[in-house]
């Protein structure tokens, strides 16, 4: 399980480059719940996972717990965060989701079902748009890099049963702890922050699992007078890294409506978007 802040989302588990188009007899699971979490944490942070599934040690099973829509609408259609758009909720409000998978299932015939879901559960429909972005590329600074190489080499994640990403959201200033974890996993983690709002490449050229920790202010809290160390001046000073930028066109999904309340969940508080 990851441990994140309300603002900062690990996405490691989305990727570019799948169509948008939904098919008109969708795969579906087995048997699937979706429900709003109900309690939360009053320590600062937001703890959520998706697991199981194929190419996992379960998977038969999809357990989702305290999951936003928008991460939900990345792992099924193998998007980033920056490239789905719509409104605030779909970041914060978390849902409670079990379904079982049929034996022998593909991930794409997986990714399909949950797209199958999406759309009965929350009556999704978007269209999708090309769009600009800034992509930043993560490098060794010109000293080289300040990273400690992890004691065990067993890689990590949640399959592997490694601490990972804990991030946590301390008076407006970000602290990253990082256990066993690759220059890779750190792009892909600043890809769903909102300090940079776009993809992160590795070029780093670093192979290999580092401990570390990061802390720094976002751009956004410095822009309305903060104090406090940017995130490009962070990655510099601390761990002996730097960011690039180039701009590239990607495609957007664009949310065009939503319900807030899981449709067999529905009543009447039900707010639609």
């Amino acid at each position: 399980m990851f441990t994140l802040s309300r603002k900062l989302m690990f996405l490691v588990l989305c990727t570019c480059g799948v169509s948008f188009g939904q098919k008109s007899s969708p795969l579906t699971f087995e048997v699937a719940s979706v429900r709003p979490t109900v309690s939360r944490n009053n320590d600062g942070q937001v703890r959520m996972s998706c697991n199981g599934g194929p190419g996992t040690s379960d998977p038969e099973r999809l357990a989702c717990t305290n999951a936003p829509l928008k991460m939900l609408i990345c792992i099924a259609y193998q998007l980033q965060y920056y490239q789905v758009e719509g409104p605030g909720w779909m970041d914060t409000d978390g849902y409670e989701i079990n379904a079982k998978i049929p034996p022998g299932t593909s991930k794409e015939s997986y990714r399909e079902m949950l797209q199958a879901l999406l759309s009965e559960r929350f009556k999704l429909t978007f269209h999708h748009q090309r769009k600009g972005f800034t992509t930043y590329f993560l490098t060794e600074g010109k000293g080289g890099n300040k990273l400690q190489r992890s004691a065990d080499g067993t890689p990590g994640g949640r399959d592997g049963g490694a601490p990972g990403l804990t991030v946590g959201n301390i008076n407006g200033n970000i602290h990253v702890t990082a256990k066993r974890q690759s220059p890779a996993n750190l792009a892909g983690f600043l890809s769903t922050t909102v300090a940079l709002g776009g993809p992160v490449r590795d070029k780093t050229g670093l192979a290999g699992l580092y401990d570390f920790t990061l802390d720094f202010t976002p751009e956004a809290a410095l822009d309305k007078g903060a104090t406090g160390t940017s995130l490009f001046t962070a990655l510099e000073s601390q761990l002996g890294l730097k960011i690039e930028t180039e701009k590239t066109p990607l495609d957007v999904l664009v949310i065009d409506h939503a319900e807030r309340l899981p449709l067999q969940n529905r009543g009447s508080h039900n707010v639609s978007y």
